[in-house]
């Protein structure tokens, strides 16, 4: 059992949020989340009412976070999966900085049937991902460059594709691994560039637990996928029901 799924089940028997604080931070659940969870009447009934789950909707989907966090991997995960629903599918490698990424979508390309829209490393990203914006496919997944806020050249680049694309969804893939610190990248971008709900990489590697219900609670915004493994399969929809069920 993952850990926040022990401070849950301690939680139905009636203990308050002030016992449990040490725990919830330990868990990965951002000091945030817990005041939240402290001004609520029945923290359990809250946590379901905030956590979401929607399909996927939309033709121009933008994937964006910081670096490292699985961007890429989910990218080819989600191209598999309309794909498998029989939908015509591209990636556009918009992620024009990093050094490897063009190499290893075209490897995955090995794998996963997706169209590929490249250009160089240097080029224009927006342009990369208008040409696929462009083109006769039914899903498009926008592949960026993992980012911070302070590098201000790149955030202005971010708005840029999403202007040039017209994205119907921009989704935040967040590590599961990095603890509290995910909420503060979330705040990051929202700052700039309005999320429209995550993918949770890295799911089944974090003994944790706590990612999923930080930004889901605090954020009310829905949580699309967790990412299972490294297979092109091992993206799974998020079940908020599930996901409570399980832990406690």
């Amino acid at each position: 059992m993952k850990l926040i799924g022990k401070i849950l089940e301690k939680l139905r028997g009636k203990k308050s949020i002030e016992e449990l604080e040490m725990d919830l931070l330990e868990a990965h659940v951002h000091p945030d989340v817990i005041d939240l969870l402290k001004k609520a009447e029945d923290p359990i009934s809250f946590i379901k009412e905030r956590l979401r789950a929607a399909p996927l909707e939309g033709r121009i989907i933008m994937l964006v976070g910081i670096n490292g966090s699985g961007k890429t991997t989910t990218a080819v995960k989600l191209a598999h999966y309309f794909i498998n629903k029989g939908y015509r599918t591209a990636i556009a490698a918009s992620d024009t900085f990093r050094a490897g990424s063009i190499e290893q979508l075209e490897e995955w390309n090995k794998r996963v049937p997706f169209i590929l829209f490249k250009k160089g490393y240097g080029a224009d990203p927006a342009s990369v991902a208008y040409e696929a914006v462009h083109s006769d496919a039914e899903k498009i997944i926008i592949d960026t460059a993992g980012r911070q806020d302070t590098r201000k050249d790149l955030i202005e680049e971010l708005k840029k594709i999403k202007r040039v694309s017209g994205a119907d969804k921009t989704i935040m893939v967040v590590d599961a691994t990095q603890g509290v610190s995910v909420l503060e990248q979330v705040k990051q971008f929202q700052e700039h560039v309005p999320i429209d709900g995550f993918i949770v990489a890295k799911y089944d590697i974090d003994s944790k637990g706590g990612v999923p219900l930080t930004v889901g609670v605090y954020t009310g915004l829905p949580i699309f996928f967790v990412g299972i493994g490294q297979n092109p399969d091992g993206l799974e929809p998020f079940d908020p029901d599930k996901y409570v069920k399980e832990l406690i």
